[in-house]
């Protein structure tokens, strides 16, 4: 897939090889997105230093155009997120959401260093407890 980070930039899953990748589609309008984040980015602030990425892949549009940049930056910062926020356009020809096939907001995928999709969950969840923790550390071969 190739999404679009805030800076404009086309961000690809394939620049993340290698590493262990928590992959998150949600919506700014999204109550129980907005629940899980906070988790994520502990979650994020705990293993950072290691082969872990979060991919938080907004999927918002307004009247049928992307939302802009500045929509999801604001979202970022009221939440104090570091971890890269994207942006897949509903209109665009490898929307995430028909590619991964995805039922709703919040889902999401983790994604082993060999691009193997170790669990999928639909709904909010909190990324942080150890249930994930140990799974992501397992799948980063530590």
């Amino acid at each position: 897939f190739f999404v679009t980070s805030l800076d404009g930039e086309r961000v690809s899953l394939e620049q993340y090889r290698g590493k262990v990748v928590l992959l998150n589609v949600w919506a700014t309008w999204c109550a129980p997105c907005r629940e899980e984040m906070p988790s994520m980015e502990r979650l994020y602030r705990r293993l950072s230093g290691r082969d872990f990425e979060i991919l938080a892949v907004s999927v918002d549009e307004q009247v049928g155009r992307a939302v802009p940049a500045d929509a999801l930056r604001a979202f970022a910062a009221d939440l104090d997120l570091t971890f890269p926020i994207l942006h897949s356009a509903p209109n665009a020809p490898k929307n995430i959401q028909r590619i991964y096939q995805t039922t709703g907001v919040p889902e999401s995928f983790l994604i082993g260093t060999d691009g193997v999709i170790y669990r999928r969950i639909s709904g909010p969840t909190t990324w942080d407890s150890s249930q994930y923790r140990d799974q992501i550390i397992r799948l980063l071969g530590e």
